[in-house]
């Protein structure tokens, strides 16, 4: 029952933050688009990582609009960790992340700097768990849980 759900609030966050980006009316097509396309039920029935991948991108980039539109830091810090934990999910994915939302908070401007800043040291401290997340979950801190899972399936 994760994926489902993780895949349900995925539908719930894109949806804010495509009307902050694009306006109401492309927000509801694009929502009902996303929670009625085939692909994106079926990827949230597998049990692949996927589901919580979209979940912590959708997060982080709401979390990134918000705040390069000047509602806080907090938004900052809770972007920064939705970064970090792609980054401990799925590695590559969490470098493009992290590189597409950066270029977009500081493309905003200069008074959105220190935003984006927060954002990558939170990530960072996130990121700086992974030696530890890794020996934990696999026994060699090496070893990523998905290669681990990979390798053994």
């Amino acid at each position: 029952m994760v994926n489902p759900v993780l895949g349900a609030a995925s539908v719930l966050l894109v949806h804010p933050l495509l009307k902050d980006v694009c306006g109401p009316k492309t927000a509801g097509a694009v929502t009902v688009l996303l929670g009625t396309s085939p692909w994106f039920i079926f990827l949230n029935m597998s049990l692949m990582t996927h589901s919580f991948t979209m979940f912590a991108v959708a997060g982080a980039a709401l979390a990134t609009s918000r705040c390069v539109s000047g509602q806080g830091t907090a938004w900052a810090v809770l972007a920064g960790l939705g970064i970090g934990v792609i980054a401990l999910n799925r590695p590559l994915e969490g470098l493009i992340v992290a590189a597409v939302l950066g270029l977009w908070g500081l493309a905003k401007g200069n008074r959105r700097v220190i935003n984006v800043g927060v954002m990558a040291i939170v990530s960072a401290a996130v990121v700086a768990t992974t030696f530890p997340y890794n020996q934990r979950f696999t026994g060699d801190p090496l070893t990523f849980p998905i290669m681990a899972y990979m390798d053994q399936t």
